[in-house]
Parts: C-alpha cells; structure tokens; sequence
C-alpha cells in the first residue's frame, strides 16, 4: 500500500475549507482549547468544486481532475490491507490509523463519496448537533458508509448532491446574514 500515491491523488483532486473561524478557543474538561485552521473559508471555495462535508472541515473536489483519477483511486484500493473493512464501513481513525494520517483518511471518505463509491456518514446525519456532534466525531463516528446502506437523516428523497447545494446555499445565506449584522 503506497501512501504517497494517495497523498498525490488527493492533493490533484482535493481541496480544504474551514467552516468557521481561523482561530477558535473553548473550555474542554477543565482545559482551554485554541484550534487554528490554516486553510481558507468554506465561502472562498470555487464554485465548480463539488463540497463534501467531513464534519471538522469541507473538502472541495475538482470532478474533472477526480474523474481523471479514478482509475488510479481505484488500483490504490484495490492494494489495501483489508478491503473487507473498507466495504463495511470503517471510521476516519480506523482508516488513519492503517495509511498514517486520519485528515488523509477525511479527504480519502470526501472524494470517494465525490466518486460515488459510497457515502459519508457523519454525526449530523445521526442527529446529533454541536456539542455532542463533536465529541461524536473526536470518538470516531465519522465514516464511509457503503453505497447501499440505510440513509441518514437527509430530507426524504434528497440525493447527496441535492444535500451538497442545499449545504452551500445555506452556508451562502449564512454568510449574507452575518455580513448584514456587521453592517449594522
């Protein structure tokens, strides 16, 4: 299994967006918190990256530039050690922990889901919000889910690429609202 190779896919087909703030501070157990993230805002991203939320940040995809790499995605795959584990629907910290790197394992879950290969399941799609959705996600309830699996909580009907507009025109319309209340 060749590491660099995935790193070299996902660096061509992917891109990472903040969903807040630059820098933010929290209480966690009787511990302050500071998290930088030094990528740009999930707003500045180009419009023809299709977004694909992992709960602690976005991964835009290049389709163009994932298409032309499916084959290689694909003969990556085919080389890991438990192929088995990869269709059940493993999280970000069991697949980090074989390839050495759990945000590669996020943006591995991103542009499959981009590939349609299968889906990202997150604590939002369970129901859980904010602070629990975090704890959740820390414990390693972010996954890639089969294709066939039982959907979330997306709104009856909606395909993943209705979920990923709604996504981003609610993040828009966020965006507007918090420029508005600045103006003021």
């Amino acid at each position: 299994m060749d590491t660099n190779a995935l790193q070299r896919i996902l660096v061509a087909a992917c891109r990472l967006y903040r969903k807040g703030e630059a820098r933010t501070e929290r209480e966690s157990e009787n511990v302050r918190v500071v998290e930088f993230f030094d990528m740009p805002h999930v707003s500045e991203a180009p419009k023809h990256l299709r977004m694909i939320d992992v709960h602690f940040y976005v991964v835009g995809v290049d389709m163009a530039e994932a298409e032309r790499l499916r084959g290689a995605l694909e003969s990556w795959l085919a080389t890991y050690p438990h192929p088995s584990r990869l269709r059940a629907g493993p999280s970000y910290i069991e697949i980090g922990g074989a390839i050495g790197d759990q945000g590669m394992a996020l943006t591995l879950f991103a542009l499959g889901e981009a590939l349609d290969l299968w889906r990202v399941m997150k604590p939002s799609d369970l129901g859980l919000s904010s602070d629990a959705a975090d704890r959740a996600a820390g414990l390693g309830y972010v996954f890639c889910v089969p294709k066939g699996a039982p959907s979330s909580v997306f709104p009856a009907g909606e395909s993943s690429d209705q979920r990923d507009e709604r996504e981003r025109t609610q993040a828009e319309e966020a965006e507007k609202s918090a420029a508005g209340a600045t103006e003021e």
